[in-house]
This record gives structure tokens, sequence and C-alpha cells, in this order.
């Protein structure tokens, strides 16, 4: 069965090749095949293939330069959007990515989120904010203090003030040491201080950002290089002077092959 298979792969295979061989070389299968033809079906081929040659270097030229220009646009595009986004994150800076957290309190870059014992939540910006720490005998207290002086306050219940450790245990009570209190506040404190000198430096970046975006905008010398690159090649390609005579060669040699069979073969 195999063996079988196989002489019905090679037939196809062979009748495919001399039906593509015929249709190279019209006029019947003596022309198309036989040897004493070969010297003629040689003179098409090649004129044929020196044609091929020449347009396939003119395509992949035209196709380089056209990925040159698309490259330069992009690359234009982007280095836009990123100055876009970088101005856009001036202005509007956000909250920042999260930095740090204890109990009710998370601390990012930009601003501080607190719920404050009455369980309200407040979202506070650090730029100018205070930060107070004092105590009591059963809690730590943490004060956010606003740029107008009102203050929102984190409790923190103290560590080993309960004297009623199954009480603690069943109120589910997470307890602080004065040490973790002062370090969070520390923390806050510091991420409020680079905030304000984020905050003072702000028009000065926002003036260079602006201005880098402004010379990126007009900066379009590599797009116009590239255009005109393209436009040499189109032009270069539409007049070649090497594929105008190979193309008349091969338009002889297809004559040639007319004259000799009376079938006029493909290009």
């Amino acid at each position: 069965m195999g063996a079988m298979w196989l002489i019905v792969v090679v037939a196809v295979a062979v009748g495919a090749f001399a039906g593509w061989r015929r249709h190279l070389f019209p006029g019947g299968w003596g022309y198309a095949l036989a040897s004493r033809f070969a010297a003629e079906r040689g003179e098409l081929a090649h004129a044929r293939s020196k044609v091929r040659g020449l347009e396939g270097t003119a395509r992949a030229d035209e196709s380089a330069a056209r990925a040159e220009v698309a490259e330069q646009e992009q690359r234009y595009k982007s280095e836009l959007r990123t100055r876009e986004r970088l101005i856009a994150s001036l202005n509007e800076p956000g909250t920042g990515k999260r930095l740090a957290g204890l109990g009710e309190v998370a601390l990012y870059e930009h601003v501080v989120v607190a719920k404050d014992a009455k369980g309200v939540r407040h979202t506070l910006q650090l730029a100018g904010l205070g930060v107070e720490f004092e105590w009591s005998e059963e809690s730590y207290y943490l004060y956010l203090v606003r740029t107008d002086g009102r203050r929102v306050r984190a409790d923190y219940a103290r560590v080993g003030v309960s004297p009623d450790e199954a009480e603690q245990k069943e109120r589910q009570e997470t307890r602080f040491t004065e040490k973790q209190v002062r370090d969070f506040a520390d923390t806050v404190r510091d991420t409020a201080a680079t905030e304000n000198t984020f905050r003072a430096r702000l028009p000065e970046r926002l003036k260079k950002a602006e201005a880098d975006l402004d010379r990126v905008r007009e900066d379009t010398a590599a797009q116009e290089r590239a255009r005109e690159r393209l436009a040499r090649v189109q032009e270069r390609n539409k007049d070649n002077p090497h594929l105008r005579t190979a193309r008349e060669e091969l338009e002889a040699e297809r004559l040639k092959w007319r004259a000799l069979t009376g079938k006029m073969p493909p290009g």
C-alpha cells in the first residue's frame, strides 16, 4: 500500500512539473521538455530571471524605505505620547503608588487615606500636611493636620494595657507598640516633606516638560528625510534603465519563442 501511494505521489509531482513547464514554455510537450530546445528555453528563462531579480530588488528597496517612514512616524508619535503622559501626570499626579500602611491609615506617594475613630474615611493631600503623635493609657493617636488646621485622628490600641486577655481576643482588636506608631508617623512626615519638595519644583518641571513637548512636536526632520528617501526610491524604480533594458530583452525572447512555436509565453 505504501509503495502504491509513493508511486501516486511521484506521478502527481511529475505531472505538476510537466504542466508547469508547458505553461512557461508553451507550444507543445516537445518545446517544453525536449533537449533540442534547451538553449531557447534557457535564454527565455534567463531573461525572465533577470527581470524578476531586478523587480525583487526594487520591491525590497521600496519596502525598506516604507518601513523607515513607518518607523520614524511611530517613533515621533511615541515620543509625543511619552511627553504628553508626563505633563498629564504632573498636572494630575493622583494618589501615586502605595508606600506603607498601619491600621486604618494607608500612605501613598501623594496622599494619605485614613479612617478616623468614627469610621469616616478621609483622603488627605500630603502637601502641607502636619503629623502629630499623642497617647493615653489605652491608645496611641496619630493626628494628620490639614493646612487649614483641621485634624484627622487615627487610633491605635496599645499593646499590654487590657486587664482581660479573654476580652481582648474576643474583640479581635489589633494592638500596636509605641515604636510602630512613631515609626509610621515619621514615615508619613518624611513622605509629606518629599511631596512638598515635589510641589515646589512642579512649576519648573511643567515648564520644562511643555518645552520638551513643543520641541518634539516641531522636530519632524527624521520623518521628512525618510519620506524623501522613499520618494527617491520610487522615482528610481519608476525609471530604472537596467530594469527597462531587462524587460525589453525579455520581450524580445518572448517574441522569438512565439516565432518558434506560434505561442506567446508568459512574461
